[in-house]
Protein backbone atom coordinates (compact mmCIF):
# COMPACT_ATOMS: atom_id res chain seq x y z
CA UNK A 1 0.00 0.00 0.00
CA UNK A 2 1.64 2.85 -1.17
CA UNK A 3 2.38 5.97 1.31
CA UNK A 4 1.09 9.56 1.23
CA UNK A 5 4.96 10.06 0.53
CA UNK A 6 5.21 7.59 -2.04
CA UNK A 7 1.91 9.35 -4.23
CA UNK A 8 3.88 13.22 -3.18
CA UNK A 9 7.22 11.98 -4.93
CA UNK A 10 4.77 10.52 -7.99
CA UNK A 11 3.04 13.33 -8.15
CA UNK A 12 6.53 15.16 -8.47
CA UNK A 13 7.69 12.84 -11.09
CA UNK A 14 4.02 13.62 -13.21
CA UNK A 15 5.08 17.58 -12.81
CA UNK A 16 8.59 17.11 -13.98
CA UNK A 17 7.34 15.44 -17.39
CA UNK A 18 4.94 18.13 -17.69
CA UNK A 19 7.93 20.59 -16.87
CA UNK A 20 10.55 18.47 -19.44
CA UNK A 21 7.42 18.69 -22.18
CA UNK A 22 7.17 22.19 -22.02
CA UNK A 23 10.90 22.82 -21.70
CA UNK A 24 11.25 20.76 -24.87
CA UNK A 25 8.47 22.67 -26.70
CA UNK A 26 9.55 26.71 -25.96
CA UNK A 27 13.12 25.29 -26.71
CA UNK A 28 11.98 25.11 -30.51
CA UNK A 29 12.80 28.03 -32.61
CA UNK A 30 10.07 29.93 -33.31
CA UNK A 31 7.86 28.36 -30.96
CA UNK A 32 7.05 31.21 -28.52
CA UNK A 33 7.51 35.18 -28.92
CA UNK A 34 9.40 35.83 -25.92
CA UNK A 35 12.00 32.79 -25.01
CA UNK A 36 13.08 34.74 -21.41
CA UNK A 37 9.35 35.00 -20.78
CA UNK A 38 9.04 31.52 -21.59
CA UNK A 39 11.85 29.84 -20.24
CA UNK A 40 11.13 32.19 -16.34
CA UNK A 41 7.93 30.60 -16.30
CA UNK A 42 9.03 27.16 -16.61
CA UNK A 43 12.07 27.71 -14.15
CA UNK A 44 9.55 29.54 -11.80
CA UNK A 45 7.24 25.80 -11.55
CA UNK A 46 10.34 24.18 -11.23
CA UNK A 47 11.83 26.49 -8.15
CA UNK A 48 8.36 25.97 -6.41
CA UNK A 49 8.80 22.13 -6.84
CA UNK A 50 13.06 22.09 -4.87
CA UNK A 51 10.50 24.12 -2.27
CA UNK A 52 7.78 21.96 -2.05
CA UNK A 53 10.26 18.24 -2.35
CA UNK A 54 12.35 19.97 0.64
CA UNK A 55 8.79 20.42 2.84
CA UNK A 56 7.85 16.76 1.66
CA UNK A 57 10.95 15.60 3.42
CA UNK A 58 10.54 18.02 6.42
CA UNK A 59 6.96 16.72 6.73
CA UNK A 60 8.03 13.87 6.80
CA UNK A 61 10.64 13.97 9.59
CA UNK A 62 8.11 16.12 11.45
CA UNK A 63 5.71 13.05 11.55
CA UNK A 64 8.68 10.92 12.92
CA UNK A 65 9.30 13.43 16.11
CA UNK A 66 5.49 12.56 17.18
CA UNK A 67 5.21 9.18 19.21
CA UNK A 68 8.91 8.70 20.00
CA UNK A 69 8.13 7.87 23.80
CA UNK A 70 10.62 10.61 25.37
CA UNK A 71 9.17 13.18 27.51
CA UNK A 72 11.46 15.87 25.31
CA UNK A 73 9.33 17.16 23.14
CA UNK A 74 9.89 19.24 19.69
CA UNK A 75 9.09 22.13 20.87
CA UNK A 76 11.58 22.31 23.43
CA UNK A 77 14.71 22.28 20.96
CA UNK A 78 15.59 25.42 19.92
CA UNK A 79 16.13 26.34 16.30
CA UNK A 80 13.88 26.25 13.43
CA UNK A 81 13.42 24.12 9.85
CA UNK A 82 15.82 21.52 8.95
CA UNK A 83 18.44 22.08 11.82
CA UNK A 84 15.84 21.49 14.87
CA UNK A 85 14.24 18.64 13.61
CA UNK A 86 17.28 16.97 13.10
CA UNK A 87 19.14 17.68 15.98
CA UNK A 88 15.50 16.64 18.00
CA UNK A 89 15.35 13.01 16.03
CA UNK A 90 19.27 12.45 16.04
CA UNK A 91 19.85 13.36 19.55
CA UNK A 92 16.31 10.91 20.42
CA UNK A 93 18.23 8.23 18.54
CA UNK A 94 15.12 7.94 16.18
CA UNK A 95 17.04 8.47 12.98
CA UNK A 96 21.29 8.36 12.59
CA UNK A 97 21.93 10.73 9.72
CA UNK A 98 25.13 9.95 9.49
CA UNK A 99 24.25 6.97 8.22
CA UNK A 100 21.92 7.99 5.38
CA UNK A 101 23.90 7.68 1.82
CA UNK A 102 21.25 10.61 0.56
CA UNK A 103 21.62 12.72 3.93
CA UNK A 104 24.08 15.14 2.68
CA UNK A 105 23.30 15.36 -1.06
CA UNK A 106 19.89 16.34 0.33
CA UNK A 107 21.53 18.75 2.46
CA UNK A 108 23.53 20.63 -0.40
CA UNK A 109 19.61 20.44 -2.23
CA UNK A 110 18.28 22.46 1.02
CA UNK A 111 20.29 25.16 0.94
CA UNK A 112 19.65 25.41 -2.89
CA UNK A 113 16.03 25.41 -1.29
CA UNK A 114 16.35 28.27 1.15
CA UNK A 115 18.62 30.56 -1.47
CA UNK A 116 15.16 29.98 -3.48
CA UNK A 117 12.71 30.98 -0.83
CA UNK A 118 14.99 34.00 0.53
CA UNK A 119 15.98 35.53 -2.68
CA UNK A 120 12.44 36.18 -4.23
CA UNK A 121 11.74 32.91 -5.72
CA UNK A 122 15.36 32.74 -6.89
CA UNK A 123 14.65 35.46 -9.42
CA UNK A 124 17.26 37.55 -7.54
CA UNK A 125 20.44 36.45 -5.32
CA UNK A 126 21.35 39.33 -3.35
CA UNK A 127 25.61 38.82 -4.37
CA UNK A 128 27.08 35.52 -5.76
CA UNK A 129 26.90 33.16 -2.59
CA UNK A 130 29.88 30.94 -1.90
CA UNK A 131 28.03 28.47 0.29
CA UNK A 132 25.41 28.09 -2.31
CA UNK A 133 28.02 28.15 -5.59
CA UNK A 134 30.02 24.96 -2.85
CA UNK A 135 26.68 22.85 -2.76
CA UNK A 136 25.81 23.32 -6.22
CA UNK A 137 28.91 22.20 -7.08
CA UNK A 138 28.69 19.26 -4.52
CA UNK A 139 25.59 18.43 -6.80
CA UNK A 140 27.17 19.47 -9.96
CA UNK A 141 24.15 21.27 -10.50
CA UNK A 142 26.11 24.84 -11.07
CA UNK A 143 24.49 25.50 -13.85
CA UNK A 144 21.29 26.17 -11.94
CA UNK A 145 22.91 29.51 -10.88
CA UNK A 146 22.65 31.93 -13.93
CA UNK A 147 25.43 34.77 -14.00
CA UNK A 148 25.88 34.01 -10.36
CA UNK A 149 22.69 35.93 -9.41
CA UNK A 150 19.69 33.62 -10.68
CA UNK A 151 18.47 30.42 -9.96
CA UNK A 152 17.09 28.66 -13.15
CA UNK A 153 16.70 24.97 -12.36
CA UNK A 154 15.60 23.42 -15.49
CA UNK A 155 14.25 19.97 -16.12
CA UNK A 156 18.25 18.03 -15.48
CA UNK A 157 18.47 19.75 -12.41
CA UNK A 158 15.16 18.88 -11.33
CA UNK A 159 15.38 14.97 -12.08
CA UNK A 160 18.72 15.33 -10.17
CA UNK A 161 17.13 16.86 -7.28
CA UNK A 162 13.76 14.30 -7.02
CA UNK A 163 16.18 11.61 -6.84
CA UNK A 164 17.65 12.63 -4.37
CA UNK A 165 14.65 13.17 -2.31
CA UNK A 166 13.08 10.03 -3.08
CA UNK A 167 16.46 8.19 -2.24
CA UNK A 168 16.28 9.78 0.73
CA UNK A 169 13.05 9.22 1.67
CA UNK A 170 13.43 5.37 0.77
CA UNK A 171 16.08 5.48 3.05
CA UNK A 172 14.07 6.66 6.05
CA UNK A 173 11.33 4.61 5.32
CA UNK A 174 8.84 6.86 4.24
CA UNK A 175 7.64 4.37 1.92
CA UNK A 176 6.32 1.86 4.59
CA UNK A 177 3.33 2.03 5.89
CA UNK A 178 4.29 1.73 9.31
CA UNK A 179 7.49 3.93 9.09
CA UNK A 180 6.27 6.87 11.39
CA UNK A 181 5.88 4.19 14.57
CA UNK A 182 9.02 2.49 14.55
CA UNK A 183 11.29 2.78 17.37
CA UNK A 184 14.91 1.83 17.17
CA UNK A 185 15.28 -1.21 19.70
CA UNK A 186 18.16 0.76 21.81
CA UNK A 187 15.26 3.39 22.34
CA UNK A 188 12.66 0.75 22.97
CA UNK A 189 15.27 -0.04 25.87
CA UNK A 190 15.30 2.90 27.17
CA UNK A 191 11.27 3.76 27.37
CA UNK A 192 11.27 0.49 28.95
CA UNK A 193 14.26 1.47 31.56
CA UNK A 194 12.40 5.11 32.01
CA UNK A 195 8.57 3.69 32.64
CA UNK A 196 9.68 1.32 35.35
CA UNK A 197 11.68 3.97 37.00
CA UNK A 198 8.62 6.25 37.35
Amino acid sequence: MPTLFHHEVNAYRTELNLISDRYKEISKVGMVDNLTHAMFGVSNRANLMVVGMCGLVEAYLFERTKNTGSQIRLSDVRGQGLSRLTLFLSRLGVIDFGRLKSWDRFKSVYVLRNSIVHSYGGMVVGEPDERLIEHLSKLDLLTVLVGGRRIRVGPTALTIILNIVDDLLTELGAYEKSSTVRVPPRRKLKMARQRRQR
